[in-house]
């Protein structure tokens, strides 16, 4: 069975986090399961740290991490479905 993904992009602050909980609420009224994956994961801190400006990566490095990031999480997506 197919399932709707949704991405949500945008800067800090821009409201990405208030969109989530409205969607989550509208799923969960219409009795539909609701899984939420955000990346990066608390495991990729070299990205975190990037974030936080404690360290500095090129784009292909930080490319790189975040692709890593997300290809280490798909088992546990794929259990979610």
């Amino acid at each position: 069975m197919a399932y709707p993904f949704i991405v949500i992009e945008g800067i800090d602050g821009a409201g990405k986090a208030t969109q989530v909980e409205e969607l989550q609420k509208l799923a969960r009224r219409r009795r539909e399961r609701v899984f939420l994956h955000k990346f990066p994961t608390e495991r990729a801190t070299e990205i975190r740290k990037h974030l936080e400006g404690k360290t500095k990566l090129s784009e292909d490095e930080l490319f790189e991490k975040y692709s890593a990031d997300i290809a280490d999480f798909q088992d546990k997506i794929k259990h979610d479905l």
